[in-house]
């Protein structure tokens, strides 16, 4: 799994998307995976783009900074924005 199609994927499942957009950066990843990698139609100087499926977890590992006896966690989530 690449760096980038993680986050795409985590984040198109946590917003109830199908697939999230990674940009193309030219690789032969379409080509060697192509039911994971998908070019996504551009127009002529558009940036290309490719599809990635969602990711549905299951089960989380969350690793937190802080935590108190009633359960409330504090973390940070710098790498994952919202929908």
């Amino acid at each position: 799994m690449t760096a980038r199609r993680l986050p795409a994927g985590l984040r198109a499942a946590a917003c109830d998307l199908p697939y999230g957009l990674i940009p193309d950066m030219c690789t032969d990843l379409p080509r060697v995976n192509p039911q994971t990698y998908q070019p996504v139609p551009h127009a002529p100087g558009e940036r290309a783009m490719l599809k990635v499926p969602a990711i549905h977890l299951d089960v989380t590992l969350l690793h937190a900074q802080q935590a108190d006896e009633l359960g409330n966690v504090q973390y940070s989530a710098r790498f994952f924005s919202t929908c």
